[in-house]
C-alpha cells in the first residue's frame, strides 16, 4: 500500500475534484461559516434565547441527515450529480432569499429546516465526496483531502462581520443568496468519473440492509457522529463562548477565520495521513487532538491560546470528511460510497443535531459554557475508545489500488 503502487488517476480527475472543492465549500462555507459569526445576531433581533438563536443550523443538519440516504441511493443508480447540484444552488439562493425578508424566528427555523438543509444536501458534502471518489477509486485520500479544505469558512466569518455591522442581518442573508447565484455557473461542467457504479438504471453498490447489517458502519456512526457533533457545536458557539470569556466580537472573529484558514492545512493533512495508515486511525487521533484542545477553553485564557486552540480545532474539524471518505471506500468499497454516505448522515444525525442545541442548553442552565465544553470532552474521549475495534477491520478490508476497478462490493447485495 505504498505510494508507488498507486495508479495515477484518470484524466480530468483533478479538474472535478476542484469542481468539488468549489460546491463544498459553497454549501458548508457559506451556511457554517456564516452561521458562527450571526448568532448573537440572531438572537437579539429576533428576541429570543440562546438555545433558540443556534438551532437554525441544527435544523439544516436534521434535514440533510434525512435526505441524504434517498439521495445517496439516487446517485448510487446514476442520477447525474451535476443535475443534483444544480438544483441545490437554485434551492439554497431561495433560502437565503428568503431569511431575508423573515422577522419571526419561527420562520427564521423553518426556512433552515426546509429549505437550507435540503440544499445543503443536494451540492454540499455528499454528492462533492461522491464525485471524487468517482474518479479516485479506492485510494481518494488526498483528493477528499483537497475538496474538503475549508476555504469559505476561514473567509465567510470575516465578510459575515462586516456586513452586519454595516448594513444588518438582513444584508448578510441577501448576500450568501447571490453567492449561492455566482457558483450556479460551475455546476454545469461537473461530470461523473469512471468508478461510478454503473450507467442508468443500474446498482453495482450493496443493498442498504447489507450495510445497516455490519456492526462496522454503527461503530462508525457513533464515533464519527461525536466528531462531527463536537465541530458543528464548536463552530456555531465559539463567537459566544469567546466573547462571554471578555474578548471582543473582533476577537472572536478573527479566531474563526483562523480556525477555517487551519483547515485548509488540516483537510490534505488528514486525508492524506488516512491514505497512509488509515482511515480509522487518522479519526482515532484527530478525536484525541480535538478533546485535548477543548480544554482550552474550560476557564477564560488568554489571546495567544485562543489562537492555538483555534488552529487545531480548525485543522482537525477539516481533517473529518476525508478521514471518513477514506474508510468509507476501505470498509465498503467505492461503489457504495454513496450510499454509504447517505445513511451515515441519517445514523449519525443524534449527534449532529443534538450537540449544538444542548450545549445552549446548558448554557442556558448553567450560566456558563464550562459544562457544555466539558461535556464534550468526555463525548470525544468516548468516540476514540468506540472507533477502536475498527482497527483490525480496516485492516482486514482496505483493498489493494486496482480494486477501484471493480464494483468493491465485498458482501451480497440484497
Amino acid at each position: 500500500m505504498t505510494g508507488a503502487q498507486q495508479s495515477p488517476p484518470p484524466p480530468g480527475a483533478w479538474r472535478m475534484a476542484a469542481l468539488a472543492l468549489l460546491m463544498q465549500n459553497s454549501a458548508t462555507g457559506l451556511t457554517f461559516g456564516s452561521f458562527g459569526a450571526i448568532v448573537l445576531a440572531i438572537q437579539s433581533q429576533f428576541h429570543t434565547t440562546r438555545t433558540y438563536a443556534s438551532l437554525g443550523v441544527s435544523l439544516a443538519v436534521v434535514t440533510l441527515s434525512l435526505l441524504a440516504p434517498f439521495l445517496g441511493t439516487m446517485l448510487v443508480r446514476r442520477v447525474p450529480i451535476r443535475r443534483v447540484m444544480i438544483a441545490g444552488l437554485l434551492l439554497g439562493a431561495a433560502g437565503y432569499a428568503l431569511l431575508a425578508w423573515v422577522s419571526d424566528i419561527r420562520a427564521l427555523l423553518a426556512i433552515y429546516l426546509l429549505i437550507i438543509g435540503p440544499s445543503l444536501v443536494m451540492f454540499g458534502a455528499l454528492p462533492s465526496n461522491t464525485l471524487v471518489s468517482s474518479w479516485f477509486g479506492d485510494r481518494p485520500g488526498r483528493a477528499l483531502g483537497l475538496v474538503n479544505m475549508p476555504l469559505f469558512v476561514s473567509l465567510v466569518p470575516l465578510a459575515s462581520a462586516a456586513i452586519l455591522g454595516a448594513h444588518g442581518l438582513s444584508a448578510v442573508f441577501a448576500c450568501v443568496a447571490v453567492t449561492h447565484l455566482i457558483v450556479l455557473p460551475f455546476a454545469f461542467a461537473v461530470r461523473d468519473g469512471p468508478y461510478a457504479a454503473a450507467g442508468p438504471g443500474k446498482d453495482l453498490g450493496a443493498g442498504s440492509g447489507a450495510i445497516l447489517a455490519r456492526p462496522e458502519f454503527w461503530l462508525l456512526a457513533v464515533g464519527g457522529g461525536i466528531i462531527v457533533g463536537a465541530g458543528i457545536m464548536k463552530i456555531s458557539h465559539l463567537v459566544a463562548i469567546v466573547t462571554g470569556q471578555g474578548h471582543s466580537a473582533a476577537t472572536a472573529t478573527m479566531l474563526l477565520a483562523i480556525s477555517g484558514g487551519a483547515g485548509m492545512l488540516g483537510s490534505p493533512l488528514f486525508g492524506w495521513l488516512a491514505d497512509r495508515i488509515g482511515g480509522v486511525g487518522a479519526l482515532i487521533a484527530n478525536a484525541l487532538l480535538q478533546s485535548a484542545t477543548f480544554f482550552i477553553l474550560l476557564a477564560p485564557v488568554g489571546v495567544p491560546a485562543l489562537v492555538v486552540d483555534a488552529v487545531l480545532i480548525g485543522a482537525c474539524g477539516a481533517g473529518v470528511s476525508a478521514t471518513q471518505g477514506v474508510i468509507f471506500s476501505h470498509l465498503f468499497g467505492p461503489a457504495n460510497f454513496a450510499r454509504v454516505f447517505g445513511l451515515m448522515s441519517i445514523a449519525t444525525l443524534p449527534f449532529l443535531f443534538g450537540m449544538t442545541p444542548l450545549a445552549g442548553l446548558l448554557y442556558d442552565r448553567s450560566g456558563s459554557y464550562a459544562l457544555p465544553v466539558a461535556v464534550t470532552i468526555a463525548m470525544l474521549f468516548t468516540a476514540a475508545l468506540v472507533l477502536l475495534p475498527l482497527l483490525g477491520a480496516e485492516r482486514r478490508l482496505r483493498r489493494p489500488a486496482g480494486f477501484a476497478r471493480g464494483t468493491g462490493v465485498s458482501f451480497s447485495k440484497e
